[in-house]
C-alpha cells in the first residue's frame, strides 16, 4: 500500500520555520504523513495570500498536531 508522503522540500521548509531539532519540529513528525502534507498546505495557502508572520505559519504546520497524540 502506498503513504503519501512530504517531499524533501517541504519537510526542509518545515524545518526552516519551527527549527530542525525543536520541540515544535518534533510534534511535526509525529503527525501523520497525510496531516502534514495539510499542513505543508495551509502554509504555502497562506505565503500565497502573502502572509509571512513567523507565528501564524508555526501555526499553520501545528494546527493538527492533537491528532497525533
Amino acid at each position: 500500500m502506498l503513504r503519501p508522503g512530504v517531499s524533501t522540500e517541504d519537510l526542509a521548509l518545515a524545518k526552516s520555520l519551527l527549527g530542525e531539532n525543536s520541540p515544535a519540529m518534533a510534534l511535526f513528525l509525529r503527525m501523520s504523513a497525510a496531516d502534514q502534507q495539510h499542513a505543508i498546505a495551509v502554509l504555502q495557502s497562506l505565503r500565497d495570500r502573502g502572509e509571512d508572520h513567523p507565528a501564524l505559519l508555526q501555526a499553520a504546520l501545528l494546527h493538527d498536531v492533537g491528532k497525533a497524540m
